[in-house]
């Protein structure tokens, strides 16, 4: 599983590239601060997985919270940077923070993003308690 999360993790760093490329080549562009925000978000994600795969050989967890883990960190990552990373700034699904000149996004957008972004709390929040509860006890020997 490790080398697995490790694999994805590169991956959602090259995604979070890409977008960064995107960004760069519509900075006049007013949807160029939603693709910033993808870019930053996207490297964050894929750091928070290769920190989770890093640490996989040491979590005292059962089967099952491992697997939720895996699922946590793997597909809905997947997931929420697709929705919130890409499809966001394309269809430019404004952040009354950093883009309040945008007009406001078509309705079943906002729909899209508010649902990811409740996932994205939960799922952050679950596998954040999972990671400290598997690292409870005295360190493996190495």
């Amino acid at each position: 599983m490790r080398r697995t999360i490790l694999k994805h993790a590169f991956v959602f760093l090259t995604i979070a590239f890409l977008i960064g490329l995107v960004a760069g080549a519509s900075a006049h562009h007013p949807h160029a601060r939603l693709w910033m925000g993808s870019h930053v978000t996207g490297i964050l994600i894929g750091l928070l997985a290769a920190v989770v795969g890093l640490l996989w050989p040491e979590l005292r967890l059962g089967r099952r919270a491992l697997r939720l883990l895996f699922f946590l960190t793997v597909p809905v990552n997947y997931y929420l940077l697709a929705v919130l990373g890409v499809v966001g700034p394309a269809f430019g699904f404004p952040q009354p923070i950093t883009t309040p000149q945008l007009p406001p996004a078509a309705s079943w957008l906002g729909g899209l993003v508010a649902a990811t972004l409740v996932i994205a709390t939960l799922s952050a929040l679950t596998m954040s308690v999972l990671v400290v509860v598997g690292m409870r006890g005295p360190a493996r020997d190495a």
